[in-house]
């Protein structure tokens, strides 16, 4: 077995579990590899995505939220739920927009906010 960020061998007393960004699947990676590796495959990740979310020139607002019916012990009651996304302003074309983590937008305006 050999980890995932490295391609080194993995001896079985330091192999550590990793998930992969977009799908969580579980894989294996030395401990000392862990780190950096799921910095870089995010970074990765989220510059294919190109979504506002992880762009420079997003300034977040706040994570949208509705009420939404739910049914707990047979009664149905109101919660707050979390929608995943969050409202905000691309301040490179001062104009408000709409950002989800983990979604693939293509935008080529995309620069993204931290680099490896």
């Amino acid at each position: 077995m050999n980890c995932r960020y490295c391609s080194e061998p993995l001896a079985e007393n330091e192999a550590v579990v990793t998930h992969s960004y977009w799908q969580g699947l579980p894989f294996y990676c030395h401990r000392s590899c862990k780190q950096d590796g799921e910095r870089a495959e995010a970074i990765e990740c989220q510059t294919i995505d190109a979504d506002c979310n992880d762009c420079r020139h997003f300034e977040r607002w706040a994570l949208e939220t509705r009420m939404l019916s739910a049914i707990e012990n047979g009664v149905c009651v109101l919660k707050k739920t979390n929608m995943g996304w969050f409202h905000g302003l691309c301040q490179k074309f001062n104009k408000e927009t709409t950002a989800s983590p983990k979604k693939w937008t293509g935008h080529e305006c995309f620069e993204h906010r931290k680099s490896i």
